[in-house]
């Protein structure tokens, strides 16, 4: 049994319930045992926030009568594909959210299970997730909205500020990097570009589809939802669509700066090869001339005259000068 620092009762850990908070208290203290046994009898509107890779999830969730038995094959499965489904009394959405770990990049996801009814937030993840921590620390500070769809909306609100922040994030280093590219400054860019690449395919490919699920959502509200609440859910739709957009436009961005990269590289490997040849073209004579007349044989011409060496010396000299300059008229 585990205890708070008030020695209440906090849920079982072999249930697999992390923590649970009544909506629409100010500051509230996560729920007991007993106080979230009392809830769900009294159906009042709680989340729930539970491990899914835990063994005892299920049993808990079958004897309390959370979801419905049609939503369950998605839960014990662990079903990963974005999807929404609408059952009895709610809606069950799986959908993607960042990671919050140490170690973790920026832009890497994890599935999240979202449950959600008049009187009951679900939510259950396998790793720690940036948004369901972030509400959990709103849930002691100020304290959560009331009801469970304004509650849903929040939780929507959140991930879309994280998808805002790292979509931003990308911008701004796509506009540095292109800066950089013009005034042909670029020095470590390629490896950067690599990484842009990689955070706006994740977002385009995790987030898109929940867009198209929450549109689905905006389009066949359930009955209890309240039109201010399917207002707000509309208006994070068009907004997080933007986003996804800009992703796009952000990755298609990336992909013309590496290009841009990689021609001016081939530009450059291109006019050193060809400076390369043509000294190697100049000393092609020059080095001929010299063997020739290094050769210890009778009858080398000027063998037996003082200046010879210098007519030898004159000879590769003006060889290679012929050769330059014909190349470089022809370079220039």
């Amino acid at each position: 049994m585990v205890k708070s620092s008030s020695n209440r009762e906090l849920p079982e850990p072999s249930t697999g319930v992390i923590c649970a908070f009544e909506l629409g208290r100010a500051r509230c203290q996560e729920l007991s045992k007993d106080e979230l046994e009392t809830a769900l009898e009294n159906r009042t509107p709680v989340w729930v926030h539970c491990n899914i890779g835990h063994s005892g999830l299920v049993a808990w969730l079958s004897s309390r009568e959370v979801l419905p038995p049609e939503a369950f094959p998605v839960i014990v499965e662990r079903e990963i594909r974005h999807r929404l489904e609408f059952h009895r009394g709610g809606f069950l959405m799986v959908s993607s959210d960042f990671l919050f770990e140490e170690d973790a990049d920026p832009a890497e996801v994890a599935p999240i299970w979202i449950w959600v009814s008049p009187t009951v937030v679900l939510t259950a993840r396998l790793h720690p997730l940036r948004t369901t921590d972030s509400l959990r620390v709103m849930a002691r500070r100020t304290g959560l909205p009331a009801g469970s769809m304004t509650f849903f909306v929040e939780f929507l609100q959140r991930q879309l500020e994280s998808v805002e922040r790292l979509s931003h994030g990308v911008g701004i280093e796509l506009e540095r990097i292109e800066d950089q590219i013009l005034k042909e400054r670029i020095l470590t860019g390629r490896a950067q570009l690599g990484n842009l690449r990689r955070h706006s395919t994740a977002l385009r490919r995790h987030f898109r589809p929940l867009v198209l699920l929450l549109q689905r959502l905006s389009a066949r509200p359930p009955e209890w939802i309240q039109e201010s609440q399917s207002n707000d859910l509309k208006t994070l739709v068009e907004d997080l669509s933007y986003l996804v957009e800009e992703s796009s436009h952000q990755l298609d961005a990336a992909k013309l700066l590496q290009e841009e990269l990689s021609a001016r590289d081939a530009e450059s490997t291109g006019r050193n090869l060809y400076v390369l040849t043509i000294y190697t073209a100049a000393f092609l004579p020059m080095t001929l001339l010299s063997g020739i007349f290094g050769m210890n044989l009778p009858g080398i011409p000027w063998s037996g005259n003082p200046g010879g060496f210098w007519w030898v010396v004159a000879m590769i000299l003006a060889s290679g000068f012929s050769v330059l300059l014909v190349s470089f008229r022809r370079f220039l």
